[in-house]
């Protein structure tokens, strides 16, 4: 099974393509600071047309990418996934798993707590491949890793970027496209 976990909804359209998986598993949809962006969330996952491989855990963003003192927060936040990812490797075969990169691709906090929480899961799991954007990463970072690269449906990309975007919860450059492709780093792949 190919599963990718990302920290919020409109990560897995901006990062990856959602096609290539049979499971999402998107970490954070409530903040506290934005009170309709939960909602607005939710009603974009529920247009989304993966919706039914899409499974929110729901844990609250911690707000330490904006306000450094939410460690308490950022910590309940890296807790409560720990034991939700624990319990996804308890229930599901998992045999390729794509996440954020180390950097949190641009240096999102909640992006690099998903990534850190994988790797404590999964990386020693020997059954599971584990990938991470090369995107944004130094080219040192990344030279002694096995690369793959993954078409992106560009078309799909804008129909569940419309999606977010209708639902005011889209959260990159309104005027970015991506690639055809996007390359990926095997983390356990050395």
């Amino acid at each position: 099974m190919k599963v990718l976990i990302v920290a919020h909804p409109d990560d897995e359209i901006i990062w990856f393509d959602p096609l290539y998986f049979d499971l999402i598993f998107i970490v954070f949809c409530e903040r506290h600071d934005r009170v309709e962006a939960g909602r607005n969330r939710l009603n974009a996952i529920q247009q989304h047309p993966l919706r039914n491989k899409i499974r929110m855990l729901n844990i609250p963003e911690s707000g330490f990418w904006r306000d450094k003192t939410r460690v308490a927060e950022l910590a309940g936040a890296a807790q409560r996934l720990v034991e939700e990812l624990s319990v996804i490797k308890e229930n599901f075969r998992i045999s390729e798993i794509y996440t954020h990169n180390s950097v949190g691709e641009y240096g999102h906090d909640d992006h690099v707590l998903v990534h850190e929480c994988v790797l404590n899961i999964f990386k020693q799991y020997r059954n599971c491949k584990i990938y991470c954007p090369v995107r944004y990463m130094e080219s040192d970072d990344v030279g002694r890793y096995s690369i793959v690269r993954n078409s992106i449906d560009i078309n799909f990309y804008n129909k569940v970027k419309n999606i977010y975007s209708e639902n005011h919860c889209w959260t990159w450059d309104s005027r970015y496209e991506p690639c055809s492709h996007e390359e990926y780093y095997e983390i356990n792949g050395i």
